[in-house]
């Protein structure tokens, strides 16, 4: 059913939110005052409720630390350490110094679209340039300082 029509009898205590491609204001109005909300950012829903701080507070986070597909788990940590959540970082070196595998993987893919000419810049331009040009076209703000597999936010 599309979420704008659904009416339950009850609002609920928890809502699970993976991947959504709606805005979370959508999915959240049938929350009760105090339920909680885990959700990814992957469509910007955590980053949604983390902006809306007059409705929802930033509980925790969720991080796999042990992924087994063969037996069919994940072990999970929760943390109430919310430092460097939603802190964007300050310039290039302290993405690469706080996120070293994800500033490798957006540089690589920065220089791919360079070469591949999907970014309009020369080849041979500081990384920095390359980096300013390539948040522009994906209409991107600084990384954040540290991020999580899943974010808790209580409904206030």
């Amino acid at each position: 059913m599309d979420i704008r029509d659904y009416g339950p009898k009850e609002k609920h205590d928890l809502l699970i939110l993976l991947n959504p491609t709606i805005p979370s204001v959508w999915a959240t109005k049938h929350i009760k005052k105090g339920g909680f909300i885990l959700s990814n950012n992957y469509h910007n829903n955590a980053s949604q409720l983390y902006d809306a701080s007059n409705e929802f507070e930033l509980f925790g986070a969720l991080d796999f630390i042990e992924k087994d597909r063969r037996k069919g788990y994940n072990k999970a940590k929760v943390s109430r350490d919310l430092e460097g959540l939603f802190q964007e970082v300050k310039n290039i070196s302290e993405f690469e110094q706080l996120r070293p595998e994800e500033f490798e993987f957006t540089m690589e893919f920065i220089n791919h679209m360079v070469n591949e000419g999907h970014i309009k810049i020369d080849k041979n331009a500081p990384l920095e340039e390359k980096w300013k040009e390539y948040r522009s076209l994906m209409n991107e703000g600084m990384p954040f300082r540290r991020t999580a597999e899943m974010y808790i936010f209580r409904k206030k």
